[in-house]
């Protein structure tokens, strides 16, 4: 992991944040009204409705967006955007569950999800394991918590990796530990909103030079386009450039029904201009007319049309789209140019399998070489192809309430 430059005031100013939670879970001990689970588990009546929003803010968010999203997003570009999609699916649930399940706990006087189990399903074994599930489930987000802080540690300090991340994993856990015991959830409550506010400001600031220094969020995409287009590529491009590390100077096979395929005049498009060598392969009757003019290889044998390749991607045959004898049999076809180990044997030994989907088993693709975790990547193919679509569809949306905001 790379170092962060942080200097000893840099340092300085963390420490004194965290040794500030003990301070905080003090303050939330001193402001207990009586001796209870329910105000230790719930902090009272004094938890107010700005505090459990900036409370479900940062913990739903603060952990992901510093960390987790943000280096996936790196990694990725674009089609993380999915992520905005599913955390606002978390927040309609909460919205459309929690108004009548906080009516039913206040009336109940609730305190935990078990006291809601117990007296919707009134089964003690049902409500032990669902509680035993809970606590497993709380204990891996701990342990990611935890593992957060021990690489953030490694990453801001000279100290001897291993060294540093058990330090840092200790530390937290021991402020985590006192603060908590002392302050219970009105400790939790308090420190969130002070992490939800901080969020808040940063996100404003990141706004703002985002606005004023690339010149608005456009701008930033072409910055981006320029700089690493792979961020902001097809999913086929994405999952190549996950695989292989990169998306330049490779050779690539594209194989099967080329005279229908969308996907394939794209990636010839995406993928030429990234100065990598395109072959295609398919029989004469599924190659499209003046396709050399695309400047790409072509091929009808599968041995020679692979021979050290670095990506095989495979076309189904779209037989919808087909009006007449494109192939003389589905058998004929797997035996001359369905993917097996023994032609992939003719490519690169590292060479990844990609499909768009869906697969035709048996007549484009060995069903075994495909699910080959190996060399097949058309799982990981398929999800970012899911995801990049979501993308799109969020910005073609966004664009469209802004043009008729400006044409209103």
């Amino acid at each position: 992991m790379s170092n962060i430059p942080l200097g000893p005031a840099e340092l300085g100013f963390i420490a004194v944040y965290l040794l500030s939670l003990i301070g905080i879970g003090y303050c939330g001990m001193r402001a207990r009204t009586e001796n209870s689970l329910k105000d230790f588990y719930l902090g009272g009546s004094g938890v107010g409705f700005l505090v459990l929003v900036l409370t479900l803010y940062a913990t739903q968010y603060s952990g992901n967006t510093l960390f987790a999203f943000t280096g996936k997003t790196y990694r990725i570009g674009y089609a993380w955007l999915m992520s905005v999609h599913f955390m606002m699916a978390i927040i309609v649930v909460y919205l459309v569950f929690a108004p009548g399940l906080h009516r039913l706990a206040k009336r109940e006087s609730f305190i935990t999800p078990a006291d809601f189990l117990e007296h919707r399903f009134s089964h003690r074994p049902y409500t032990v394991l669902a509680s035993i599930t809970m606590v497993v489930a709380i204990g891996n987000y701990l342990l990611a918590q935890l593992t957060a802080m021990g690489l953030l540690l490694q990453g801001m300090t000279t100290f001897e990796p291993q060294t540093a991340f058990v330090a840092g994993v200790i530390l937290l856990a021991v402020i985590m530990l006192v603060y908590e015991t002392l302050g219970g959830f009105r400790a939790v409550a308090w420190t969130d909103v002070i992490q939800g506010g901080i969020l808040i400001v940063g996100f404003a600031i990141l706004l703002f030079v985002v606005l004023d220094h690339f010149g608005g969020l456009a701008k930033s995409f072409e910055t981006l386009k320029e700089a690493k287009p792979e961020k902001v590529a097809a999913p086929d491009a994405l999952t190549i450039r996950r695989a292989k590390g990169r998306l330049h100077r490779l050779s690539i096979a594209i194989c099967g029904d080329i005279a229908h395929s969308r996907v394939a005049r794209s990636n010839i498009m995406l993928l030429g201009k990234m100065e990598n060598r395109i072959r295609l392969i398919a029989p004469p009757t599924l190659m499209p007319a003046q396709i050399g003019e695309f400047g790409v290889e072509v091929f009808d044998d599968m041995e020679k049309g692979l021979k050290d390749v670095d990506v095989v991607m495979m076309l189904r045959l779209q037989k919808e789209r087909m009006d007449g004898g494109f192939i003389p049999s589905e058998r004929e076809y797997y035996h001359r140019y369905g993917l097996d180990a023994e032609k992939l044997a003719h490519a690169k030994p590292d060479a990844i399998v990609m499909h768009p989907g869906p697969m035709n088993r048996g007549v484009e693709i060995d069903g075994t070489l495909a699910d080959d975790i190996n060399r097949s990547v058309i799982q990981d193919q398929v999800e970012m192809g899911v995801a990049v679509r979501m993308a799109a569809m969020d910005l073609l949306a966004r664009n469209l309430v802004d043009s008729r905001k400006a044409t209103a």
